[in-house]
């Protein structure tokens, strides 16, 4: 049965494949019309993608813009915006034969490969792990697709020199540009919009915020805190007016967080936008996710809490950098460890912290301010030029 529905999904792609190859002859694009289309996550529209739109919308407003989702939510948060929304079926839509660029957070989407279009690949995070054609687990038959389709990339966007030449190792594309990423630029807002997010959050009234957003993890792991931390950790944040925020990954299985203790809270459903979180908060604990990378912009304090670190590297996909060359140290393998450093702020006086975290900074992030989406539509009007 998985088989046929398979051949099914397969011969419907081949079909509106065929069609759209047809179509996008017949309808000409139109200028200064873009499509935003959120493929990392299909429940939200966030990240580079409504960062761009919200800076194009603000800057430019001559580009009209139309967000590409069958979810209500993201369609409610596009009208937020003033942006338009299109419902593809089977992926394909007249928005999309239309556009002058699409804008993607993914590494695929098949339909693109039957038409000369310019796509604009925004990706959602450096991260460390190999992927797209890096990928271990890809076969010879997907990588023939996947290579013909990054060639049609008009621009990928990377944070730094390093981000770049892994891009071209990833993508094969030699379309990249350093720009930075436009939901960075959020870093950079002055205080007055960070203490409107704390309000639309309740987390004003901190004298800390701490966050933990982990990574996915696609294997079996053991749990990062027992119940007797998770009571400790409650009993300090109490007496220091402090909050323990915890994001999950949208496909995390494994992370249970408790529901009876005040001043931990799980926000995985409750933020709309990861950036928003990182921007308020004062300390980030994470481990092998890109958001750390993010993070290092605001020159916060970040602890890489990785317990599992020698499971993760047998069992998860392989790494493009060493972990131990590049994350901000030291590695904290034990809760007990991690609720020192919680107690006590002394390692961020550390050589060996401040070293390893001004590396960790100048290999992803060759700017420094909040001009990342400039820099991109700056990369677009060259192609427009072209």
């Amino acid at each position: 049965m998985n088989r046929l529905k398979l051949s099914i999904v397969k011969i419907s792609i081949r079909i509106v494949s065929w069609i759209y190859a047809v179509l996008s002859n017949l309808i000409p694009t139109k200028k200064n019309y873009f499509v935003f289309y959120p493929l990392h996550d299909l429940t939200k529209f966030s990240g580079n993608l409504r960062a761009l739109a919200e800076y194009i919308k603000e800057n430019h407003n001559n580009i009209e813009m139309v967000v590409m989702t069958t979810n209500k939510d993201v369609k409610k948060e596009a009208k937020k915006l003033g942006i338009k929304s299109s419902s593809p079926f089977y992926g394909f839509s007249l928005a999309l034969l239309r556009a002058e660029f699409i804008f993607i957070d993914s590494n695929w989407f098949p339909y693109l490969l039957s038409r000369k279009v310019s796509v604009v690949q925004l990706w959602h995070g450096p991260g460390f792990k190999n992927v797209a054609l890096m990928d271990d687990n890809i076969t010879d038959e997907e990588r023939k697709k996947f290579e013909a389709y990054y060639r049609q990339f008009a621009l990928l966007i990377s944070t730094s020199k390093d981000d770049l030449e892994k891009n071209k190792d990833s993508f094969g594309s030699p379309n990249i540009a350093i720009t930075g990423l436009p939901r960075n630029d959020i870093f950079f807002s002055n205080s007055n919009y960070i203490e409107e997010i704390k309000r639309k959050y309740h987390l004003k009234s901190y004298s800390k915020i701490i966050t933990y957003a982990p990574t996915f993890r696609d294997f079996e792991t053991t749990e990062p805190f027992t119940e007797k931390f998770w009571i400790a950790l409650q009993a300090h944040l109490k007496n220091t007016n402090q909050i323990f925020v915890v994001k999950k990954h949208p496909l995390d299985q494994f992370l249970k967080v408790p529901e009876n203790l005040p001043n931990i809270q799980d926000f995985s459903e409750v933020i709309s936008d990861t950036q928003e979180l990182l921007a308020i908060s004062d300390v980030l604990i994470s481990d092998y996710s890109s958001v750390s990378t993010d993070f290092a912009l605001n020159g916060k304090p970040i602890i890489s809490y990785v317990y599992d670190l020698e499971k993760h590297i047998n069992n998860c996909r392989s790494f493009y950098y060493k972990l131990d060359d590049i994350l901000p140290k030291p590695f904290i393998k034990t809760e007990e460890e991690l609720l020192e450093k919680i107690k006590d702020s002394n390692w961020m006086k550390d050589e060996i912290y401040i070293e390893s975290y001004n590396n960790f900074k100048t290999i992803f992030h060759t700017y420094l301010d909040g001009n990342s989406s400039k820099r991109v539509m700056d990369e677009v009007f060259k192609l427009q030029r072209k």
